[in-house]
């Protein structure tokens, strides 16, 4: 995941993960560094400890 306050980041990637209202989360990302919104699919993610996770995906918070 990234946060920037101005810009995007040169090369970067990152992740959104949006709660849904029966508990579970949705994760996307930029795929292409180049793109400026996480439109790829990530598919539906868990909370294990500081990360949402998949078969495919870890996404940690720190």
């Amino acid at each position: 995941m990234n946060a920037w306050s101005e810009g995007k980041p040169k090369n970067s990637h990152f992740a959104v993960v949006a709660l849904m209202a029966d508990g579970r989360a949705d994760a996307t990302w930029n795929a292409d560094p180049d793109d400026d919104k996480a439109g790829d699919r990530l598919g539906t993610v868990r909370l294990d400890g500081d990360c949402w996770i998949n078969d495919r995906a870890r996404i940690c918070v720190r």
